[in-house]
C-alpha cells in the first residue's frame, strides 16, 4: 500500500486495484483509533483540462 502521507497519528494511503467491481477513487485514513476512507470526486472548473479535487 503506497504511502501518501504521514502526519502524527495519521496515515493517508491507498491500495492499487482494489475492490471487485473497482471502487471509486478513494484514499484510507488510519489511525490507532481507527481507519476511514475519503472518496476523491474530480469536478472541473471550466472546459480546459484544468481540474479541481473534492473530498466529500
Amino acid at each position: 500500500m503506497p504511502l501518501i502521507f504521514s502526519s502524527g497519528p495519521y496515515r493517508l494511503f491507498f491500495y492499487l486495484n482494489e475492490g471487485d467491481p473497482r471502487e471509486p477513487i478513494h484514499v484510507h485514513v488510519r489511525s490507532s483509533d481507527g481507519e476511514a476512507k475519503i472518496w476523491v470526486e474530480p469536478r472541473f472548473r471550466s472546459r480546459r483540462a484544468s481540474a479541481s479535487i473534492h473530498v466529500s
